[in-house]
């Protein structure tokens, strides 16, 4: 179910634990900010159409190092939906 909190804000979706693209991007940069270190996954509108999906070790607010060590850089406004990962142990 999809709502309308304000004017600043995109509609929220609620779907198992997923944080679609509800906040502008500065404040993803606060949150993403506060995630760094941790394991999240990211789905991208890619330009070509459809999307891409990034995984890996939050580096900067805009950047992440997949498991392969490559350091993937991204675009808040590009972000579909994004989620905090379990660690592999």
């Amino acid at each position: 179910m999809a709502t309308l909190a304000s004017a600043r804000y995109l509609p929220l979706v609620d779907t198992e634990r997923w944080a679609y693209r509800s906040l502008m991007p500065t404040e993803l940069e606060t949150q993403f900010t506060e995630l760094i270190g941790s394991r999240v996954s990211i789905r991208l509108h890619d330009p070509e159409g459809g999307f891409r999906d990034i995984l890996g070790h939050l580096l900067t607010p805009y950047t992440l190092r997949n498991k392969r060590g490559e350091i993937i850089e991204f675009s808040h406004s590009e972000i579909f939906v994004w989620k905090r990962v379990i660690e592999k142990v």
